[in-house]
């Protein structure tokens, strides 16, 4: 099953570095633009799996020095905390891609030095998150897990995918003058092979709006690195 979840080799994932990439199944969003169906249910028992997949990991590591972890959401996986000191025992850098969800468990490997780099998206505008979580908190721990990276000693980024029937743009430039986020990513969404239907029906910017936004966003925030993803 785990073979199934795992790239190899990407040159692109994680900044600078040739990685592998583990995708690990189970989320607590639901987000309808979602391109990985299969991991959004949890599998019981999946941490079964872990010293096979560290086997495989260790047995690359001349070729690739480093590993992604997502998902689904990699931090409320059992035992992440364990499978990540024995990927750091090999040698490996570590990214982590997280939603947000969860600052404890984030600050919990920062504190240990567990974690080489992070990618935190962020869906909307914060005050605007029904598409994607029913958790009355989540902004609470969104902006917490926020402040963790920048109080940390990694370097990260923030990433946004623009989709222009739920995106807020006036509510999300508001936020962003609002955060002490150092680098943004903005992406194009892709309304092929999503979870929720509806979103075939769904666009994004073209590249000439999403470098309009960019200027606007660097207008109010001309400290933040912000950068186009397509």
């Amino acid at each position: 099953m785990w073979k199934n979840n795992l790239v190899p080799i990407s040159l692109s994932d994680y900044p600078g570095e040739i990685c592998s990439i583990i995708f690990f199944p189970g989320c607590n969003f639901f987000c309808g633009y979602c391109h990985n169906n299969h991991l959004i249910e949890f599998v019981k028992n999946y941490e079964a799996y872990y010293g096979e997949i560290l086997t495989y990991l260790k047995s690359q590591f001349k070729r690739v020095q480093a590993v992604t972890i997502t998902g689904g959401e990699p931090l409320l996986q059992k035992k992440i905390l364990e499978f990540i000191k024995e990927l750091k025992k090999i040698g490996f850098k570590i990214k982590i891609d997280t939603n947000g969800s969860n600052p404890k468990a984030l600050k919990n490997l920062l504190d240990q030095k567990l974690i080489d780099y992070c990618a935190l998206d962020l869906k909307n505008s914060l005050d605007d998150y029904t598409y994607f979580s029913k958790d009355p908190k989540i902004k609470t721990k969104w902006l917490e897990t926020l402040a963790c990276l920048n109080v940390g000693e990694i370097d990260y980024e923030v990433r946004t995918t623009i989709i222009r029937e739920i995106f807020q743009r006036e509510a999300y430039l508001t936020d962003l003058k609002n955060l002490k986020i150092k680098k943004l990513y903005l992406q194009k969404f892709n309304n092929t092979n999503v979870h929720d239907q509806n979103y075939h029906n769904y666009s994004t910017y073209n590249s000439k709006e999403l470098e309009e936004l960019r200027i606007a966003i660097k207008e109010k925030n001309p400290s933040i690195i912000c950068k186009l993803r397509t």
